[in-house]
């Protein structure tokens, strides 16, 4: 919180916001208003209504349903899929975003995201976007580690 602090003082618009928003969800916590400022109305209802499984669930498959999507908008959206253990469409949104930028992978190692990477389905998706091939190559990360010939990821952020 206190790195936060620091990069809100250096910079008023960074991609930290999005991070402490994504931090809060995997607290429990709300997230604050002040991080939601640059984000469609739509989906600032639904992180201000965070606790609310049907609302989520409502807004969810409304955005899965929508032709208006984007990469920042699909880790939102799977973030709150995730918080409320709709594992499938939490993996279905984080794909969209890889598929749009490749880098959306970085926001999947939040703890918001524990029981997603768990998912045979986000190893499948590591396999599909060339990660796994990418790490045989260049080695794996700390995160991920080969066995056998398969592969597991850690499920459990470290808080």
């Amino acid at each position: 919180r206190k790195e936060f602090a620091l990069g809100n003082e250096l910079k008023s618009v960074w991609w930290g916001t999005t991070v402490e928003v994504l931090l809060a969800l995997g607290r429990n916590e709300a997230p604050t208003t002040e991080n939601l400022k640059d984000l469609p109305p739509e989906l600032v209802h639904l992180l201000n209504s965070y606790n609310d499984a049907e609302v989520v669930r409502q807004g969810v498959i409304s955005y899965m349903a929508s032709t208006a999507q984007n990469s920042r908008d699909d880790v939102f959206y799977s973030a709150l899929a995730a918080y409320h253990g709709d594992i499938e469409s939490a993996n279905a949104l984080m794909r969209g975003a890889m598929g749009k930028v490749s880098t959306s992978i970085f926001w999947a190692w939040l703890p918001v995201f524990d029981k997603m990477r768990a998912t045979e389905d986000f190893r499948q998706m590591l396999v599909d976007f060339g990660l796994v091939d990418y790490w045989k190559q260049h080695g794996w990360p700390a995160v991920c580690q080969p066995h056998n010939d398969s592969f597991s990821c850690d499920t459990k952020s470290q808080h």
